[in-house]
């Protein structure tokens, strides 16, 4: 590629592992015209190779050296001009330094290199499409895709693309709003709807005044309405969801509580007893969705702030969107919000409206569910006696001595995300547990990085998005107990779940969208063997620490551990679920770790030794990272025809080259 840009007269490709960072990097090397740019030819090969073959730097030499038998001296090559650790290469034209711009602003960092990958540096999956949104906004296209596989802002500068700027137009997104597949799925699991909900306790600035918050509150719901929706169940297989036009939120919905001293009450005890009284005030049939509590300190200084809010209309993502814009609208009552381009009664219609379209997935749904066979726990979940209250629950954390690595040398190493070594180590850790050559996971998504017709992605768009759907990851090259103790062996295992991640349709929104929108697919669909095993990765999100003395406004609470949690309430589905969050604190990011197990099923015992396994899963694939085992995958080579035996052996090559 590099010799086919008109100033090059040689070329030679070598990666080189000796650079400052550690990361292997693919460097260019080019004998040609003066004044050749080498951003240029960065550039001109990312139009005509794949990402995992555009090389990160170019250096323009004079002549290439040569050994004595007159071939290319690559011992002899220079390293390219690079940052010191610690640096960053600022960004070389004005489409680098906007990308740079917001990635530092979506990232709280205060300066961003052309060549620092987007996930090294905190960015998921969730906050890439914030990041779509916001370059869009400043007349720059790029795509959830693009992010992921590009990864760098030098890489993803060179496959935007410029537009007109055109201001977004706000979509309230009134009116009825037809069922998503997950609240199908709510529907026909049954159970106690009314206390499924949400909370988040946050810290509030000194000052803040309980007017200047009713205030914000009120100007919060008028800008995503469906925080006032109401629930029409009078027909039990058709619910639907009615958005106001002019939602007017309740005297009820902020509730003031003074703390401190004289109040004679502990501060945890007060928000225990406040967050139960506000899970017991919501009641989505009369759009009871939101409820607010405002602990307000006494002595003025920082206060609490107790969001509780129905499922129907929040999702993990939500709470990323709904907290900035409350504290602007605190900070500043009179200035507006950015709009919501795509509301949630339009996603919602478009993903009913397109269900039949999805009809070609059918054959690949059928397959991952496989045939009927024996159940890994001996029998499915009976509603007759597995009833919610006999599901348990078992927290634990990952320290960042392990998370850290196992999110950023891995992902980086493997040219994957968080999720693919996350599912990895629990489809390890199970296999092994169970005894198992693998595993059938329902796996959860935040549901709005899909392609649906007419619609945007809903980057600014408050609801409940979550998609479901179902993987399966087999053991191929060896048992689960080699594989566990084998970095070489569990490596392999990453690259396939990866793979197989990457050939999942449009991250697996139709599986839904068939399972209960197409009635003709969903009598396929329900004839097939249901996950019994649940797994979902929630995303990142920045905490303080948990001892400190002054938390940061708008960020979750030291008190947090005092709030009510979700009591289960719906019909049990799944024998054991698994729900995970990075936790980023200044010192350093740590997993929140969340098994729930209907324990009739599986004992409390049982779930602490696969608790034990996913954490050894974890440490084998950290070291699967620092060897040979690393590298890239069929899907990086973009329309490259290599199978994942020729990418090694190419790899092997250029390491001992």
């Amino acid at each position: 590629a590099l010799l086919g840009h008109p100033a090059v007269r040689d070329a030679a490709v070598l990666v080189r592992d000796d650079l400052p960072g550690g990361a292997a990097r693919l460097v260019g090397y080019v004998t040609a015209a003066t004044g050749t740019d080498p951003a240029g030819l960065i550039t001109h090969t990312a139009e005509v190779l794949p990402a995992a073959l555009v090389p990160s730097d170019v250096v323009v030499l004079d002549r290439f050296p040569l050994t004595v038998s007159g071939k290319v001296d690559r011992a002899a090559l220079p390293a390219p001009a690079v940052a010191e650790p610690g640096e960053h290469e600022p960004p070389q034209d004005a489409t680098e330094r906007l990308l740079a711009g917001l990635v530092a602003e979506l990232l709280k960092l205060t300066a961003v290199g052309r060549h620092d990958s987007f996930f090294t540096l905190g960015g998921d999956s969730i906050t890439s499409i914030v990041l779509v949104s916001a370059a869009r906004r400043h007349g720059l296209v790029i795509t959830p895709r693009d992010v992921f596989e590009q990864r760098t802002v030098a890489a993803l500068a060179g496959v935007a693309r410029r537009e007109e700027t055109v201001a977004l137009v706000h979509d309230p997104g009134a009116g009825a709003v037809p069922l998503t597949p997950v609240m199908h799925a709510l529907r026909r699991r049954g159970g106690d709807l009314r206390t499924h909900h949400q909370s988040l306790l946050v810290t509030t600035p000194p000052g803040l005044t309980p007017d200047r918050l009713r205030r914000a509150l009120g100007r919060l719901v008028a800008h995503h309405p469906v925080l006032a929706a109401r629930l029409d169940t009078t027909d039990p297989d058709e619910w639907t969801l009615y958005v106001p036009g002019d939602p007017a939120p309740g005297d009820d919905l902020l509730r003031h509580l003074r703390t401190g001293e004289g109040s004679g009450t502990p501060l945890t005890d007060a928000i225990a007893e406040a967050s139960r009284t506000a899970v017991d005030e919501l009641d989505p049939h009369s759009g009871r969705m939101l409820r607010a509590v405002h602990f307000d300190p006494e002595d003025g200084g920082p206060g609490r702030l107790l969001l509780t809010a129905h499922h129907l209309v929040v999702d993990a993502v939500s709470w990323r969107i709904l907290l900035p814009d409350l504290a602007q609208l605190c900070d500043d009552p009179v200035g507006a919000l950015p709009p919501v381009e795509v509301s949630f009664r339009s996603w919602s219609r478009a993903l009913t409206g397109s269900a039949p379209d999805r009809r070609t997935e059918l054959p690949y749904w059928t397959q991952v569910l496989g045939e009927p066979g024996p159940s890994p726990y001996g029998r499915a979940p009976d509603p007759a006696t597995d009833t919610p209250q006999t599901v348990h629950r078992l927290t634990t954390t990952v320290p960042a001595a392990l998370a850290g690595p196992a999110l950023t040398e891995v992902t980086e190493a493997f040219h994957c995300g968080e999720q693919d070594v996350l599912l990895t180590a629990f489809v390890l850790a199970h296999s092994r547990w169970r005894n198992a050559p693998g595993t059938l996971v329902l796996l959860e998504g935040h549901g709005r990085d899909a392609t649906l017709p007419g619609v945007a992605a809903p980057a600014r768009t408050v609801g409940w998005f979550t998609s479901q759907y179902p993987f399966r990851a087999v053991l191929r090259d060896a048992g689960p107990d080699a594989t566990i103790a084998d970095p070489q062996a569990a490596g392999r295992l990453l690259k396939q779940v990866k793979e197989q991640l990457r050939a999942v349709p449009d991250h697996g929104i139709g599986f839904g969208q068939l399972s209960h929108l197409d009635p003709a697919s969903a009598r396929e669909l329900a004839a097939r063997p249901e996950p019994l095993t649940g797994f979902n990765y929630l995303g990142r999100y920045d905490v303080g620490e948990a001892d400190a003395a002054a938390p940061e406004p708008w960020t979750p609470s030291p008190e947090s551990a005092a709030v009510r949690r979700p009591a289960p309430a719906l019909g049990v589905h799944t024998a054991v679920d698994l729900d995970i969050t990075a936790l980023r604190r200044p010192s350093g990011t740590e997993l929140a770790v969340s098994w729930h197990h209907a324990s009739r099923l599986v004992s409390d015992e049982e779930i602490a030794v696969l608790d034990r396994w996913w954490r050894t899963a974890l440490e084998t694939l950290v070291a699967a990272a620092r060897t040979q085992a690393a590298g890239h995958t069929p899907s990086d080579l973009g329309l490259l025809s290599l199978s994942q035996d020729e990418i090694d052996e190419f790899e092997d090559e250029w390491r001992t080259t």
